[in-house]
This record gives C-alpha cells, structure tokens and sequence, in this order.
C-alpha cells in the first residue's frame, strides 16, 4: 500500500480492539498504569504489536483510574514524577521490542500541550529514562518547543475523529460535538488532513494543520469498522 499518512491509535486500555485494531495501524500507543491498563495487558498488546510489525509507545497518564485519566489532576509534582517514572518503567519492563515514542494521554496530553511545568516535568521523565524516543503532541505546543530545545524528535499530532476550534485546540469532551461519529464527517476530516493539511473546525471556518501522524480513538465508538471504511477508501 503505496500511502502518504501515518496512522496510531491508543491501545491496551481494556476495550479488546487490539487483535483487530493493531494490523490495520502504522504505530500504537499502549496504556502503562495510570488510567488503564497493567502489566498483563502491556504484554499481551506488545506481543500483538510485534507481530505485526507496529511500532510501540508508551502512554502515561495522571494516575486517576476513576476518571480514565481525562480530568486534568491538582497533584504534586513530585508526585506526578514519581508516578509518570513507575509508568515508564513498567513499559520498559515489559517490552522487549524497540520503545519508538511517548505520547501522553487525555489530560495530561493537553496539559502538557498548554501547561509549562507539566511540559517540563514530561520532558524530564523522557530524557531520564528513554531520551531516544519521539514525543508525539499538539502542533504548535508547548511540549513540542521544549522537545526541541532539548534536541527530541516530535511528531505533531492530528485527530481523525476529535472536532477543533479556531486556536487548534481540540473541542473539549463536555461538548456534545467534540467527537466525530459519522463515516461521512470522519471521511472527510481525513481526506482533508492527508490532502490539503486542514480541517474544518467546530466554528465552521479551515485550521491549517500540518501533522506528522493522524490518531483514531481506540475508545471511539465502532473505532476498528471506521478505520477499515477509511483505509479501503484511501487505497484507491
């Protein structure tokens, strides 16, 4: 398959999409503890992960099981350190393949987007124990100028089924229209992300976004089905 996109997806949080998602996916990002996920369930997605030569990366979190870490956490940063260095031992622990990234998750990912200390402490974690690795993030955030400072690799992240607003924000998840549910909407953010480096954001107006890899919810509703839909679509 001759393409010109990336594709990754968040995996090993519990939803038992793995055996059919991973195939169909360039990359995935496994949960390592802190909002689902556990040692059982990393290696068993690594082992499918392997297979099927995708790439893996870690994907911590606040440590908030409760709330599948989506509500950002009034936490010591001490704290969240030591909890963010347990997530990523555990993974390394257990993979015995090749980490490629770290792409945090849900609010921690957009903390450390827009939040100079969260960026900061992330930052420091990654260069502590796995500095080879990419950090995939928002474009245009703060995580990915201070990856750059410190010499990291980036990939600026895109979302097939997530809305945005006008200032490249992702529509929050208390907002009813912040996922995209049908084929058609999914479809067409996908075409115009992978064709024309834009989409059409929640106030109706384009977001110029240049991204390096494209993220499909494993969580999403009917989340393998949609990716199939799209990549027969896109093969032609």
């Amino acid at each position: 398959m001759n393409k010109s996109f990336h594709i990754n997806a968040d995996v090993g949080e519990g939803f038992g999409i793995e055996a059919e998602i991973i195939p169909l996916i360039d990359s995935c990002n496994i949960a390592c503890g802190g909002h689902a996920g556990g040692k059982e369930e990393l290696s068993k997605t690594i082992t499918i992960a392997k297979k099927n030569g995708v790439k893996i990366g870690a994907h911590p979190s606040y440590p908030d099981l409760k709330n599948f870490g989506r509500i950002s956490m009034e936490i010591n940063l001490d704290e969240l350190y030591k909890s963010l260095k347990e997530q990523l031992i555990l993974f390394l622990y257990e993979s015995s393949y090749t980490l490629n990234h770290v792409k945090a998750h849900g609010a921690l990912y957009h903390d450390s987007a827009n939040k100079l200390e969260i960026a900061s402490l992330l930052i420091k974690v990654i260069l502590e124990l796995c500095p080879h690795a990419i950090i995939v993030t928002l474009p245009n955030s703060i995580l990915e100028k201070l990856g750059k400072e410190n010499n990291l690799t980036i990939w600026r992240e895109g979302y097939i089924d997530r809305r945005y607003h006008d200032n490249g924000k992702l529509v929050s998840r208390t907002n009813p229209f912040a996922t995209l549910s049908t084929l058609e909407d999914l479809n067409q953010q996908f075409y115009t992300l992978i064709n024309h480096q834009y989409v059409k954001t929640l106030e109706g107006n384009p977001l110029s976004l240049k991204v390096d890899t494209l993220c499909i919810h494993g969580d999403h509703p009917n989340a393998v089905r949609n990716l199939k839909s799209l990549i027969i679509k896109f093969k032609k």
